[in-house]
């Protein structure tokens, strides 16, 4: 991420239609993206960012997405790609592909948070899952994780629930990159 480029995302909550995420760098550059915002569901780049912005993944979506990696999945709106970011992310994608594939495979905060795994008693399981997902890398960044890191996780994303849940519909959540302020409830949003 260039120095002083800020990422802010907004999540809009819909009942009906497509649910459009935005993408926008303090650069003026604005993608967006299918988002999943229903009631009832943290969209699935939300679940990635209760994670990231907790461990370092330097190459998972967010951090990643923080670079202005062009991602198939995000639709540029206003700028376009510089050819350097496009080159840059080939390159990642080639080197780096078994360490995204593991960003995007680990899911356990939440499993944790509804009660589905008790942190103690199935830590074997939920350690070999940090530590291989996907048997691509043995040393990521999720192999020195801890029962107390990950269950200090818990708590963020019970937030983020919260207040994913306390959008109204029709509103929109909206998170920055790199973290710095809890996300921010918008009473309304245009879609």
């Amino acid at each position: 991420m260039s120095p002083g480029t800020r990422l802010r995302a907004t999540f809009p909550k819909t009942t009906d239609g497509p649910n459009v995420a935005e993408y926008a760098w303090s650069d003026g550059l604005t993608a967006t993206s299918p988002s999943n915002g229903r009631p009832g569901r943290l969209p699935h780049d939300l679940g990635h960012y209760i994670i990231e912005s907790q461990v370092d993944v330097p190459y998972g979506f967010w951090a990643l997405t923080a670079r202005q990696a062009p991602f198939k999945s995000l639709t540029l709106v206003r700028g376009r790609w510089p050819r350097r970011k496009v080159e840059w992310f080939e390159r990642v994608k080639r080197k780096h592909q078994g360490e995204m594939l593991q960003a995007e495979a680990i899911g356990i905060v939440g499993r944790l948070s509804r009660g589905e795994l008790d942190i103690h008693r199935d830590w074997k399981s939920i350690r070999r899952q940090l530590t291989r997902a996907y048997a691509y890398e043995s040393d990521g960044p999720f192999a020195a994780l801890t029962q107390r890191d990950l269950a200090a996780m818990v708590p963020f994303h019970d937030e983020l629930h919260r207040t994913w849940e306390a959008v109204p519909v029709g509103g929109a959540l909206q998170v920055s990159w790199p973290k710095m302020n809890g996300p921010l409830v918008l009473a309304s949003y245009p879609r």
